[in-house]
């Protein structure tokens, strides 16, 4: 709940027509992109966040996370990092480099605490 309020309050007001004011009320919902190699994790995050109110996908790969993301444009991405294949560090690298024009804010996940895994999300 912290992570949505606190990206919700970072990120421009985007009003959901044209026509509507730009305050908060009538901001469009944050998007948030879910990639896990495991589809429960993923899955379960993108229900989860559902519940703040969220619009939400889930990839399992990083392949199909780069394609959904041209797609679905989200404003959050929450990546595992250690991915079979395209890890998610280089899916973040691959995010940072194609979305330039519209930042997205990007969210290292891992199940690893080692201070190597944290360096790499860095």
């Amino acid at each position: 709940k912290l992570l949505v309020e606190q990206l919700a309050r970072r990120r421009p007001v985007r009003p959901r027509h044209p026509t509507e004011g730009g305050d908060r009320v009538n901001a469009a919902p944050l998007r948030v992109l879910c990639i896990d190699d495991d589809p429960d994790v993923a899955d379960s995050a993108a229900l989860v966040l559902e519940g703040y109110g969220c619009v939400t996908a889930a990839c399992y790969d990083g392949p199909s996370a780069l394609a959904e993301t041209l797609r679905f444009g989200p404003d959050v991405c929450l990546i595992d990092l250690s991915m079979p294949g395209m890890d998610g560090c280089e899916v973040a690298r691959l995010l940072k480099a194609w979305r330039r024009d519209h930042p997205v804010y990007l969210v290292a996940i891992t199940a690893h605490g080692s201070d190597a895994a944290r360096a790499a999300a860095a």
